[in-house]
């Protein structure tokens, strides 16, 4: 008999997103657009995935959801786009949440979060602005 595994369901990292930063007291909504069918999701401005704001902070936040794995091609992917400088230049911020589980050898394993900001400064020197 053979043995079939099953594949592990990928975890919704946008959901734990969505949740720290309700948690923190921002408002926060995912903006990402899925395509019925073609498991295409299009990113608002082509890299966020959230739009966050908190009144008190006076702040508003654009995210990409991603796990530790991925932080490096999200970086270029946001460096490439144009209209992220254009969304910084605005005065909001840019940030990467990306998550990991993480936990002592031979203990139980927690998600944790990452927060990786892009800055106008990120930009210099590869021929956007």
């Amino acid at each position: 008999m053979i043995e079939i595994k099953k594949r592990k369901k990928p975890v919704k990292v946008s959901s734990k997103t969505l949740k720290h930063l309700r948690d923190e007291g921002y408002i926060a909504e995912v903006v990402e657009r899925k395509i019925p069918y073609g498991f295409i999701s299009i990113d608002y401005i082509g890299c966020i995935d959230i739009i966050a704001f908190h009144e008190e902070k006076k702040e508003t936040l654009g995210v990409q959801v991603t796990t530790n794995a991925h932080v490096s091609d999200h970086v270029k992917k946001i460096l490439a786009e144009p209209r992220v400088l254009s969304w910084i230049k605005a005065g909001n911020r840019m940030v990467i949440h990306a998550w990991a589980k993480k936990g002592k050898a031979g203990k139980r394993k927690l998600w944790t979060l990452t927060e990786r900001e892009i800055r106008m400064s990120d930009f210099i020197g590869i021929g956007i602005g």
